[in-house]
């Protein structure tokens, strides 16, 4: 708890200084980021410990097949799977679900969507590609619902990567390591 606690004080710290300070700035984003990946890794540690999980795999199809189900959205969503979903392990499973929701709260927001197609393919890499219908947004705006969505974070916390796409619809392709 302390080591949690020092590590989140020392990350405001680097930001407020960063705030003030231009020259240091993106050196102290930098390493304010690489603190808060540090402490991720550090709080599923402690999750793990606190709480093992049972199951070393989670079904990506059944938890996303539940969550759809449950939630109603404005437009369809249809999705498809290549390659063996069923062998993720819970801690990608959950993140997928968790940056499949962010972003498809951020769509449901944008008000213009009617059609949402998901992709995920699992290999050496779990790649998901979402694209909708709605209108085309400039890279700026997108990068920003990119980033408050938390996507970004959830994303590059895993050591995963996200690329935009806009020919003729908008897309957003991300890419996790599968161990």
């Amino acid at each position: 708890h302390e080591n949690l606690a020092q590590s989140l004080a020392a990350s405001r710290m680097y930001l407020n200084v960063a705030e003030k300070n231009e020259d240091l700035r993106l050196s102290l984003v930098k390493k304010t980021n690489d603190q808060l990946g540090d402490l991720l890794v550090k709080m599923r540690s402690l999750s793990n410990a606190i709480n093992p999980s049972t199951h070393a795999t989670l079904p990506l199809e059944d938890l996303l097949q539940d969550y759809i189900q449950k939630i109603n959205y404005s437009f369809s969503i249809e999705i498809k799977y290549t390659g063996a979903t069923g062998g993720i392990q819970v801690e990608f499973s959950i993140a997928c679900l968790r940056i499949l929701e962010k972003w498809l709260k951020v769509l449901e927001k944008k008000g213009d969507v009617s059609k949402v197609q998901i992709s995920i393919m699992v290999d050496n890499e779990i790649k998901i590609i979402i694209k909708d219908d709605g209108r085309i947004q400039n890279f700026r705006d997108l990068e920003q619902e990119v980033i408050t969505s938390m996507v970004y974070g959830r994303v590059y916390s895993l050591g995963g990567d996200l690329t935009f796409s806009f020919s003729g619809e908008s897309s957003i392709e991300i890419t996790l390591p599968h161990i």
